[in-house]
């Protein structure tokens, strides 16, 4: 641990050190970050990837789409290397986790069809997963809105979580979600 750590434990401290004190203990927090040693390059792959998820919840207007930024909070170095995906995420994310029942004609309208299209991998829980699996029977499928599913014409992989279900009710929730988003191949990951 760097000999200026222990100067940030109080805020009258932290008013008190100036600003080479402050530089000086970013440079050796760079010196013993793992990540930070790793090539630019590498970093950046890392940023994009950490930073292109969304997250869709269920508010009291409706539904949000929230960006877990979290990471930029780390340090100034991270900061500044990763505000460019930050920016690019919010605009063009791939991978979507969607909390609770939706309805998918509204989740449509609220990330428009254009970024429902980019989306490379969706996150489920297992109650939405075995709903979405009705989506063969027409009632189930006009009130929850799966007709608008079609709408994420990249997705290349869903997944479930809350464990791995019996085998008979995995082989109809694989079913089911392929049918719900109309891709045959899709993969179905459950954890």
């Amino acid at each position: 641990m760097p000999q200026g750590w222990m100067v940030f434990r109080t805020r009258a401290a932290r008013r008190r050190l100036s600003e080479s004190g402050r530089n000086m203990i970013a440079e050796e927090n760079q010196k013993n970050s793992p990540l930070l040693r790793l090539p630019a390059e590498i970093r950046n792959i890392i940023y994009a990837y950490a930073l292109s998820t969304a997250t869709v919840r269920h508010r009291r207007r409706g539904l949000s789409v929230y960006h877990d930024n979290s990471m930029l909070l780390t340090c100034r170095q991270i900061r500044y290397e990763a505000r460019r995906e930050s920016r690019r995420a919010r605009s063009t994310y791939t991978s979507l986790v969607i909390n609770g029942l939706i309805h998918f004609e509204t989740l449509v309208m609220t990330i428009t069809k254009e970024r429902c299209a980019q989306i490379e991998s969706v996150g489920l829980s297992k109650r939405l997963a075995i709903v979405l699996s009705a989506s063969g029977r027409p009632v189930y499928a006009e009130a929850w809105g799966f007709a608008y599913a079609r709408e994420f014409t990249a997705l290349g992989y869903v997944v479930v979580d809350g464990g791995e279900p019996d085998e008979l009710r995995k082989e109809k929730i694989e079913k089911g979600l392929r049918t719900c988003f109309g891709n045959v191949k899709l993969k179905i990951l459950f954890r």
